[in-house]
């Protein structure tokens, strides 16, 4: 506790977390409009200055119609067309600027002030290099599909986001070192429960995984129904790719299949888990486990079900998204949360 800077770095943390949770949301709305290819160039400087005049909105979109997706899916589209999917990428830029920027100058203010020790300095710089990190994966994801694909990798897009997960999730570590936390277990139930909040840790990140690829190939609007794929549990086509590792991060029906089955089983697992935690930590993260659990799945399936006029739903597509990421930092919590106890008990029985 000792190490804790003033409570106005908690609140900055706060407004910083909801400016990434804003980014995330718009991001899911830019990814599901199409809208990512339609800036064909990267300046974090000069473009800040979205389009003035009739004549600049000219230029960018005869910059959008030179790339594949005009071309084979957006053909003969409308200037106001245009300017739709263009807002909604611009407004996924900007805003990243302006959560980098207010981050940065954050961190000098604090700085300036002296409210930050050595620990905290070298948090707030890896924040800052994470974000910066960020802008740049962003751009490399965008440049995937403006040659020969007509939308961004979807490998690529999972990066994209994971890396935004992760931002996310640090933030949510920093502001757990605030929490005061009763804890009524002893280290050996949590010993106990460690290695299997580790283990769903893991598997929530490869099922956030096989999101961004749903995401990126729209595997979605394939298989629109529930709980069956198209009639059949197993749908037909599992593992006709060769290689066979392939099937897991392009075969559009493996993809869904295991996102779908892997949900299936976080739901058991981190019930379980819930249970057994529950009596040990007394803590509002807990108590949140079950409701974003079970609204995560609900979701997943209402968006599936919306897909079947061959497009995904915009609200439920961004829903569905950000509530597996406050599942997710929520998981992540109470896995701090745990940790904080078993360290805080090894420094007692040292002393």
């Amino acid at each position: 506790m000792k190490q804790l800077p003033s409570r106005s770095v908690f609140y900055f943390l706060v407004f910083t977390l909801i400016i990434i949770f804003i980014q995330v949301a718009i991001g899911g709305i830019t990814r599901l409009t199409d809208s990512g290819l339609s800036m064909t160039e990267w300046k974090p400087i000069m473009g800040s200055i979205p389009p003035l005049n009739a004549e600049q909105w000219s230029k960018a979109f005869e910059g959008y119609k030179q790339i594949p997706q005009y071309e084979i899916v957006n053909k003969g589209m409308s200037m106001s067309d245009f300017k739709f999917i263009f807002f909604w990428e611009y407004m996924h830029r900007m805003w990243g600027r302006v959560g980098f920027m207010f981050i940065l100058f954050g961190f000098l203010y604090f700085l300036v002030r002296k409210q930050l020790n050595p620990v905290w300095i070298k948090r707030f710089i890896a924040v800052i290099l994470l974000y910066a990190a960020q802008g740049v994966m962003g751009w490399f994801m965008v440049k995937s599909g403006l040659s020969e694909n007509i939308r961004v990798s979807h490998y690529r897009l999972t990066a994209h986001l994971l890396l935004a997960i992760s931002i996310f999730a640090y933030f949510a570590w920093l502001l757990s070192k605030f929490f005061k936390v009763e804890a009524v277990a002893t280290k050996a139930s949590l010993q106990k429960i460690k290695p299997y909040a580790i283990a769903l840790i893991i598997l929530l990140l490869i099922q956030i995984t096989y999101g961004g690829f749903m995401a990126g190939i729209k595997a979605a609007i394939h298989y629109p129904s529930w709980p069956l794929m198209n009639e059949k549990f197993v749908p037909d086509n599992l593992f006709f790719m060769k290689p066979f590792i392939k099937n897991f991060g392009e075969n559009i029906a493996t993809i869904q299949f295991v996102h779908r089955c892997l949900a299936y089983f976080l739901l058991f697992a981190i019930s379980w888990f819930w249970f057994k935690v529950r009596p040990q930590i007394k803590h509002w993260s807990v108590s949140a486990l079950p409701i974003l659990l079970i609204g995560q799945v609900a979701l997943g399936i209402a968006t599936l079900l919306a897909a079947k006029g061959g497009v995904v739903s915009i609200s439920w597509g961004v829903m569905h998204q950000i509530t597996g990421l406050l599942l997710f930092t929520n998981f992540l919590l109470v896995w701090f949360i745990i940790k904080d106890q078993l360290m805080l008990s090894k420094t007692k029985s040292v002393n």
